[in-house]
C-alpha cells in the first residue's frame, strides 16, 4: 500500500508545477500524503530522491519535467536500490527504468497534427473555426523487470493492457 508518493520536479519549468498541481489530488485518492522535493539542474536528481527516501516515501513520480527526466537514470538507481516503485507521465521513461508510465503517446500525436496541417494546407479545413483537440487516452508503457528491480509486481494482466512494455 501506498501511503506517501514523492514528487520531483524544477519550479523554474512551467509546465512542472502545473503537473504537479494536477497529480497531487489525483494521487491523494490512493496515497494520502506527499512528500515534495524541488530542483534546480539534473545533478541534483538523486540527492533529492534520496532525501524523499528519509522522508519514508512509498512510491517516486515524475512528470514530463524536462530536468528529471534527463536525470532520469539517477532516480532510478536511488528506486531500484531503496524498493520504491517509480511511476511516470511520459511512456518513454519506462524504457529508462520506471516502473509504469501512462501519458501522451507522442507518435499519435504526430500523426493527428500531420492530418491537421494537411486538411488545413488543402482548405478542406478552417482554422479559425477548428477547435483545439487534446489526445483523449493516453498511451501505457510498463517495464516489468524495473518494476521487479523496484519492488513491484505488476500483473499479467496489467502487462497485456500497455501499448509498450520494455524489459
Amino acid at each position: 500500500d501506498v501511503q506517501t508518493v514523492g514528487y520531483l520536479y524544477n519550479p523554474a519549468e512551467a509546465n512542472s508545477v502545473v503537473n504537479t498541481e494536477v497529480a497531487e489530488p489525483a494521487a491523494s485518492e490512493q496515497a494520502p500524503a506527499s512528500e515534495i522535493a524541488t530542483i534546480s539542474n539534473s545533478s541534483e536528481v538523486q540527492t533529492a530522491a534520496e532525501a524523499l527516501v528519509a522522508r519514508n516515501v512509498d512510491a517516486f513520480f515524475v512528470s514530463t519535467d524536462s530536468t528529471v527526466v534527463s536525470g532520469l537514470e539517477a532516480l532510478v538507481k536511488v528506486a531500484n536500490e531503496n524498493d520504491i516503485p517509480l511511476f511516470a507521465n511520459d511512456p518513454s521513461s519506462a524504457q529508462r527504468g520506471a516502473a509504469v508510465a501512462l501519458g501522451l503517446d507522442y507518435y499519435q500525436d504526430g500523426l493527428d497534427t500531420g492530418a491537421l496541417a494537411v486538411a488545413i494546407l488543402q482548405g478542406t479545413l478552417d482554422i479559425a473555426a477548428t477547435p483545439i483537440e487534446q489526445q483523449e487516452a493516453g498511451s501505457l508503457a510498463v517495464n516489468p523487470a524495473a518494476a521487479a528491480d523496484q519492488g513491484l509486481e505488476l500483473s499479467q494482466e496489467f502487462i497485456d493492457q500497455a501499448a509498450q512494455v520494455f524489459e
